[in-house]
């Protein structure tokens, strides 16, 4: 191998070497005392990266603690490759400290360090010795560690020469027995750090026993003097060798602060009870007690722990008790029977300073009833009648009374004879309600304001001023009544309503559409009670609107639940609600739809009256087309009842016509019983002539079918048709009775007008047709005698046509 080779692989093992070696921070996390000095490093090695750069020089890096610049003076510059920097009185429990270089104007950390201190314990001060007679010997003291290290303590005691230790890792330790010498005592403080001593300090036995605490302390209130006895009892002599002094410490609220007293007294007789009488400075009010003691000797004594607190209401001079009673009437019942709630204030439960309550009602008749009650009752309830009482509360102690108040009740339907109260308001400010009111010209000496939110659990309070602030929820309706007092009783009280804090009001309870035109709609809704949740309403406002227009709205005042809405489109579906607004806010209603109408009721009226007039005239157009059609194409039938055929008689006949004017023919028939009922059979003679039943003629003219007058024989006969039966026969069958129809059988007798007769074959003998030649002159005519009808038991039953009824031929007025 060449001599060369090893100056070669020397070099390049230092060159590797020295590119191995780490540019840093020197030395790693030190652990320093709190208060040393301590110098933090950086290397640079040879062929290091750092040292590389080519602006790096030892002589332009800088430090910097916490982020903090070092100050450069505290610079030093080791050799080529170290830089140093040096920290003095490290005071922090940790730090850290970094190298920085400027490499192109950027500032580089090349390494850093973080440095850590730890406290050495302070020293123990305060050094106190405590001596629990016969059984221990404690000391204490004051001393600070370091949080982070765990710190003993080592107490030594040195009683003539002889030492002992005590070991606590707190500032405190006791020894097992205790000592009747002077001694001296030394503490040690000792951590991972180091150790420190405390001054050595002496003591005399004496001023360091501490006797046990009082026991069986009690408190007793004097009410008849005014004071509060406080007794308690001391250790036995065999642990206190020594007279005692004891300290009775109390406290009471008094104007915001809480004073201390402090009253001391000599107890010369170990082992029996001692009291104290502390004169009271603040009626019913709470006391706290607490007492210690120490041995009486010419050093400083060592008191004892204090015993436990006593607390204590002061006793109340029941001579300053004064009662206050107030009532709330209720509704009288159909009996007249009312529910009266008394309302009292007495003192605090608390002051035990009465025993009960003596409620005496008396009526206006002089019926008594009493109630006993307990000293934490304020209230209760009563029935009473129609009738006034009077209403006394006492309250008692032991059987005496101390303080009492009387009111009354008035009957029902009585009315106090003061004026009321003048300009009664009440408003809300802050969560608070103001009551104000005006005084009455009768001069009352109080007013009795009473409160509540239910109606049930009262607040109340008596003032001699004109108003009054009251303390309530929010969102509560509050019914607020004033009445003045006077000495004869209460007066005529006031109520108002307030809330100590107003909502939104409660919804509507029901809204109706009463009425609905062509262009508007009447709207209707009910009130929103003034009780419901949770504000007065101020106004009302009706919104509404169809589904094409952003809508309308209507406001009216909270006394108004009524509004027509007018302006509307005829024929169009709107949709309404509406919102009952307060102070707070507004509540809608649900919405309710409806339609207006196309026509108007204008309309409609035109409509109906001409209507009307349209059916009156075609009724009228019916009826004359009624009574035309009847006149010309209906024949009436008349009623057979009204014919004359009922009144005939042979008598009758002779009176009146037996024939009237006609244009038309008819036909009576009479049927005889005695036939068979096929054909009708006249019986008068064939060619007999026509005439009356007493041969007087009354000549009647007489018109034919064809309108031509028919003559009369110039002796005043009438004209005979042959086959046509006579008049006679006529008359004569008028006289028999009706047959009746259950003989089934008649003779049928033929009636027929003068102008139309019909003979015995069935052929009409129409007027003017087969007329004899008129009589010659001097020529006389008789009629044969008709023959007689055969009378049978029936008589034979007269028929009309209808033709002749309807023509008229019997005319009773002829």
């Amino acid at each position: 191998m060449s001599p060369l080779v090893f100056p070669l692989l020397l070099i390049v093992t230092l060159l590797c070497k020295g590119q191995s070696e780490k540019c840093d921070v020197y030395p790693k996390d030190p652990v320093i005392t709190m208060g040393d000095d301590i110098k933090i490093m950086f290397k640079a090695p040879y062929g290091g990266l750092c040292s590389n750069v080519g602006s790096y020089s030892p002589g332009k890096l800088s430090w910097m603690l916490n982020n903090k610049k070092i100050p450069e003076s505290f610079y030093t510059i080791v050799n080529s490759t170290i830089a140093a920097v040096n920290i003095q009185n490290f005071t922090l429990q940790s730090g850290i400290v970094t190298c920085h270089t400027d490499v192109g104007g950027n500032d580089s950390i090349l390494g850093g360090t973080t440095i850590k201190a730890f406290f050495l314990p302070t020293k123990p001060t305060n050094i106190s010795c405590i001596t629990i007679i016969y059984e221990s010997f404690a000391c204490s003291w004051e001393s600070d560690g370091d949080p982070l290290l765990q710190t003993n303590y080592t107490v030594s005691r040195d009683v003539k020469g002889t030492i002992d230790t005590c070991s606590s890792d707190n500032p405190h330790c006791v020894f097992a027995r205790d000592i009747l010498f002077n001694c001296t005592i030394r503490v040690t403080a000792q951590n991972s750090r180091g150790s420190v001593d405390s001054d050595v300090v002496s003591f005399d036995i004496y001023s360091t026993v501490k006797v046990d605490p009082p026991r069986y302390v009690a408190v007793e209130r004097l009410f008849n003097n005014q004071e509060m006895k406080v007794s308690w009892e001391m250790p036995s002599n065999e642990k206190s060798p020594k007279p005692f002094i004891c300290e009775v410490k109390y406290s009471y609220p008094h104007e915001g602060v809480i004073p201390k007293h402090v009253k001391y007294i000599d107890v010369n007789e170990p082992g029996k009870k001692r009291a104290l009488h502390i004169k009271v400075q603040r009626q019913c009010t709470s006391y706290n007690f607490s007492i210690r003691c120490a041995t009486k000797d010419k050093w400083k004594p060592m008191w004892s722990d204090w015993s436990s607190e006593w607390d204590v209401i002061s006793p109340l001079d029941v001579r300053s008790i004064h009662l206050c009673l107030w009532r709330k009437i209720g509704v009288p019942d159909e009996r007249g029977n009312r529910t009266v709630q008394l309302m009292w204030k007495g003192p605090p439960t608390y002051c035990d300073a009465i025993k009960g309550y003596n409620v005496t009602l008396k009526a206006a008749n002089n019926d008594t009833q009493a109630i006993l009650l307990k000293p934490a009752d304020t209230k209760t309830s009563m029935t009473v009648g129609k009738e006034a009482y009077i209403v006394r509360i006492v309250a008692y102690r032991n059987e005496n009374i101390f303080s009492e108040a009387t009111t009354t009740i008035p009957a029902i339907g009585e009315v106090s004879g003061f004026p009321p109260l003048g300009a009664a308001k009440a408003f809300t400010d802050n969560g608070q309600i103001h009551v104000s009111w005006n005084a009455p010209s009768s001069c009352p000496y109080s007013y009795m304001v009473d409160w509540s939110a239910d109606g049930d659990d009262y607040r109340w309070q008596e003032s001699q001023a004109t108003n009054i602030t009251v303390d309530g929820q929010p969102l509560k309706l509050y019914t607020i009544t004033v009445t003045p007092l006077y000495g004869t009783g209460p007066g005529q009280e006031t109520t108002l309503q307030a809330y100590a804090k107003e909502g939104v009001p409660g919804m509507i309870s029901s809204m109706n559409v009463l009425e609905v035109s062509t262009t508007g709609a009447r709207i209707r809704w009910s009130a929103v009670p003034r009780g419901e949740c949770c504000g007065f309403v101020v106004n009302y406002t009706v919104f509404y609107k169809t589904q094409a227009d952003l809508g309308l709205s209507v406001t009216v005042n909270n006394t108004v639940q009524e509004v027509w809405l007018d302006s509307l489109q005829p024929s169009m579906h709107y949709g309404v609600h509406v919102v009952a607004s307060s102070v707070a806010g507004g509540t809608s209603s649900r919405s309710i739809f409806f339609k207006t109408l196309s026509y108007g009721p204008r309309f409609a009226t035109m409509l109906g009256l001409f209507g009307g007039l349209g059916v009156i005239m075609l009724l009228m157009i019916a009826l004359c087309c009624f009574i035309i059609v009847k006149k010309h194409f209906i024949k009436s039938v008349p009623n057979p009842g009204l014919s004359a055929m009922a009144s005939w008689s042979p008598h009758g006949l002779s009176q009146r016509p037996l024939l009237m004017h006609s244009s038309e023919s008819c036909s009576i028939c009479v049927v005889d019983p005695s036939s068979d009922g096929t054909t009708p059979t006249p019986t008068p003679a064939e060619h007999d002539q026509q005439g009356l039943h007493d041969g007087v003629l009354n000549p009647v003219p007489d018109f034919g079918p064809s309108g031509v007058k028919c003559p009369w024989e110039p002796s005043g006969a009438l004209l005979h048709t042959p086959g046509c039966p006579a008049p006679g026969a006529w008359e004569r069958s008028t006289d028999a009775a009706p047959h009746s129809r259950a003989q089934g059988k008649g003779t049928p007798v033929c009636v027929y007008p003068r102008n139309y007769v019909r003979s015995e074959n069935g052929i009409g003998c129409p007027c003017g047709e087969r007329q004899p030649a008129p009589p010659m002159e001097g020529e006389s005519r008789t009629l044969p005698e008709p023959q007689l009808q055969r009378v049978t038991a029936a008589p034979p039953q007269a028929y009309i046509s209808m033709d002749m009824l309807h023509e008229g031929m019997f005319n009773r007025g002829a």
